[in-house]
């Protein structure tokens, strides 16, 4: 019971949130708009039904088990929890080297607003894409130090930087989707995308790696957990 809590939990907290935006823009690319803000029209209107039918109700599952396992499986719920309150520390970690990036002039973009466009659509205000995009960047963070945490448990900090690497190689795939003009990692508007997000990415990494380490409750990982089925 506990290896298939964590498995719902893994598929409520980590993929479905995550491959959001990720089936969004594919949903965008595959009709063939350039302009930014068609795509962005395309991915809000992708979003409203994600979001209705499949994101609101996986994280009120993803609470049920928390819930739940508080009880039955304490070292579950620890898991549960360190990855929303290390997803939150190791997002801030990963804004401080982007944000610095953004003023020096290194990233042409700042991405939460962006997703703010996509989720509350280019009428909305300003206002509104700022506060609903660092939600939906807060709530990315979360995921995937959930992943982690119930995939990885507290393994060597390490893990954490390359868990980290592949998000990073997972997002400069996704700047020519959600961007059109740039290239993969795009190189095509210099090596700040990629040298800044590279590094945000990595410290994001460290902070999930030594916080997990330090703070998830037993030795075990999913993969010991279906061993022992």
């Amino acid at each position: 019971m506990e290896l298939l809590l964590t498995l719902i939990a893994l598929f409520t907290g980590g993929a479905i949130p995550i491959f959001w935006l990720v089936l969004g823009a594919d949903y965008a690319r595959r009709k063939g708009f350039q302009n930014p803000m068609q795509r962005f029209n395309l991915i809000h209107d992708y979003m409203k039904g994600y979001m209705k039918y499949l994101l609101i109700p996986a994280l009120i599952v993803l609470v049920l088990i928390w819930i739940y396992s508080a009880q039955a499986y304490p070292d579950l719920a620890n898991r549960i929890w360190a990855g929303i309150w290390i997803g939150v520390l190791s997002s801030i970690a990963l804004d401080i080297v982007r944000l610095i990036g953004v003023k020096l002039g290194w990233m042409p973009m700042d991405m939460p607003p962006v997703f703010g466009i996509m989720i509350a659509g280019p009428k909305a205000s300003s206002a509104t894409h700022l506060w609903v995009g660092y939600l939906y960047h807060f709530l990315n963070g979360i995921d995937f130090a959930i992943v982690y945490t119930l995939v990885v448990g507290p393994g060597e900090w390490w893990w954490g930087v390359i868990w980290a690497l592949l998000v990073e190689l997972g997002m400069m795939l996704l700047v020519p989707v959600l961007m059109p003009g740039h290239t993969v990692f795009g190189f095509n508007k210099g090596i700040g995308i990629f040298g800044v997000s590279l590094v945000a990415h990595i410290a994001m990494g460290l902070v999930i790696g030594f916080l997990a380490q330090a703070f998830v409750n037993g030795d075990y990982t999913i993969f010991s957990l279906i061993e022992n089925l």
